[in-house]
Parts: structure tokens; C-alpha cells; sequence
């Protein structure tokens, strides 16, 4: 191995920080089987050389590789502090707390990658994939199923297949959870403001007025709605969303009932936001997202939408 690696460091030139020219005699001394040293020299070369973020993504993945989880980790998080929307820093943070059982964590990082990934129904079907297993991980089987319910709403008609059904059918009777429930044909009145359209929405049998959001994957809620409903958030659960207004960070929770007219569904995944990172008027306390609507058939009218229960 060490001849393999001698013509490789005579390639160093006297102009040692030189960052492109080093990246790729770091992946040149990994690939040679010293994997470690591509680690060092990758932190060597962030630290004292030139701080791009290559040389980091090099270190996590070498240490990754090696089962350093602490030092991917921490080098992981300081990819995260330097570019926040990046989902596939986010991604990669998720499967280190799942290697290392931290499955709380998983999730919430999980959540943040399908976020800033951008417009769900663009995205593949793996992420909800893994949301959902990381719920099921923590034994959380009803919340389970509500990312495959999120995906294949999107596209019903191609997306539903008897794989799929099968998998929330096990999460639904593990959990024994109850069935989401609307008469049929169900309509409910919605209003027009601007751009969006805005309906009342019954949340722990307290009422408030949300906008009708079927771009955002999760129900959100301000903080004072939340307390008003009784959901209770932990601090530590922490997630990213990408909004309209930039980056936010909320905190998951789940909401035991929801009801929009006659709609009605159980162990629903909310976000708990700032009231001021709603960035809305007209007394909006959230956002009703696909974690509820996918549940349900919609059909728009004029000044209503029909919900039609699909399970």
C-alpha cells in the first residue's frame, strides 16, 4: 500500500494549499485504501488551507466510512451551519443518528430534507419512505403512514399500487389507529384572500382559520393556536422548513384530531412556527397541509372544496 501511496504524495507541490489540485489527490490517497489519512488531510486542509466546503464533505464521508460517527457528526453539523438549505447535508445527518439509533433526531432531519428538497410532489418516493420508517422506528405507526398517504395523493391514479396500500394497511393496524372519516362528497366553504384560499379548520375541537396549502407536506400551526389546542411540542424536535419567507425552523408535533367540515382524521403531524413566521394577515393561525388533506379526495369549485374520504 505504500507504493501505492508515494507517487501520490510526490504530487504535492510547494504550492500546499492549493484546494482544487488537493481535493483530488485527498480522494486519490482514500482510494488507494488509506482512508483515514484522506480524513486528516481533508481536516488538515480545511482548517489551515482553505476553507471550502469540499474538504468537509470529505471528511464526513471518510469518516462516515470508517464508523466515526462522532467526528462525521461534528463535521456534518458545521456543513449545516455554513449552508442550512442544503437537504443532502441534512440527509446525510439523518442516516448518521439512524446508524446510531438516535431515531428522534432521524426523523426531524428526515422532515427537514423532504422540506428543503423543495415541491414534494417533485419528489421521490424514497423520502417519504424514509420519514415513514423512521416514525415507525420510534413505534409511532399511525404518524407512519401519513408520508405514503402524502405520496401517493399527489398522483393517485399512478402512484397507488398494492405494495404501498400494504405497508400503511401494517402501519394502520399496528398503531390501531382510526380510520379518517367525511360523508361523502363532503363540501366545505373556502375564501379568497390574495392569492390563497383560507378555510376553518376544527384542531383538539379548537377552531381557527387556516389557509388551504397543498404545497406544504406538513399542517402548521402558529404557537398560540397550539397552545390554545393543547399541543404539546419538545423543544428538542426540531425541524427546517423552507417557506415563501425564507428558511424557518418549527417544532413537530402531532394533533390528535382534525376536522375540516365533516372531514375528520386522527394523529395528524403538525409544525409549531413563530406567529410572526406565518407571514400572513386575516387572523391565519396556519396552514392545512397535505399531513391532513392527503388523506382525502379534493375537487375545487368556485367558493368551496369537496373532500371525499380515500381510505
Amino acid at each position: 500500500q505504500l507504493l501505492k501511496l508515494t507517487p501520490i504524495l510526490q504530487d504535492y507541490t510547494a504550492d500546499y494549499c492549493d484546494p482544487r489540485s488537493k481535493i483530488s489527490l485527498i480522494r486519490r490517497v482514500s482510494a488507494a485504501g488509506f482512508v483515514r489519512l484522506g480524513a486528516k488531510l481533508a481536516a488538515d486542509h480545511y482548517e489551515k488551507c482553505a476553507k471550502y466546503s469540499e474538504f468537509l464533505e470529505l471528511g464526513y464521508s471518510y469518516n462516515e466510512k470508517l464508523g466515526e460517527y462522532s467526528k462525521a457528526l461534528e463535521i456534518i453539523n458545521r456543513l449545516i451551519e455554513l449552508d442550512p438549505a442544503n437537504a443532502n447535508y441534512r440527509f446525510s445527518r439523518a442516516k448518521i443518528y439512524e446508524d446510531t439509533k438516535r431515531f428522534e433526531k432521524a426523523l426531524m432531519d428526515q422532515i427537514s430534507t423532504l422540506d428543503l428538497l423543495g415541491r414534494p410532489q417533485e419528489v421521490d418516493a424514497q423520502q417519504f419512505y424514509e420519514i415513514a420508517t423512521m416514525y415507525a422506528q420510534l413505534g409511532r405507526f399511525c404518524e407512519a403512514a401519513t408520508p405514503l398517504e402524502t405520496y401517493i395523493s399527489y398522483d393517485f391514479v399512478k402512484r397507488k399500487n398494492p405494495q404501498i396500500d400494504r405497508i400503511i394497511g401494517e402501519y394502520r393496524t399496528k398503531g390501531n389507529c382510526k380510520q379518517s372519516t367525511s360523508a361523502d362528497n363532503t363540501s366545505v366553504r373556502v375564501r379568497k384572500s390574495g392569492a390563497v384560499l383560507l378555510v376553518e379548520v376544527t384542531l383538539n375541537n379548537v377552531t381557527g382559520l387556516f389557509i388551504l396549502d397543498t404545497g406544504a407536506s406538513l399542517v402548521s400551526v402558529t404557537k398560540s393556536f397550539a397552545n390554545k389546542a393543547k399541543i404539546t411540542a419538545d423543544i428538542e424536535d426540531k425541524v427546517t422548513l423552507q417557506t415563501a419567507n425564507g428558511l424557518t425552523d418549527g417544532l413537530l408535533a402531532t394533533a390528535s384530531s382534525i376536522q375540516v367540515g365533516n372531514a375528520y382524521s386522527t394523529f395528524v403531524p403538525v409544525v409549531v412556527v413563530d406567529d410572526a413566521k406565518l407571514g400572513s394577515d386575516d387572523n391565519v393561525v396556519g396552514l392545512l397541509g397535505m399531513s391532513f388533506l392527503s388523506r382525502f379526495a379534493m375537487k375545487f369549485e368556485k367558493d368551496s372544496v369537496e373532500l371525499r374520504n380515500r381510505l
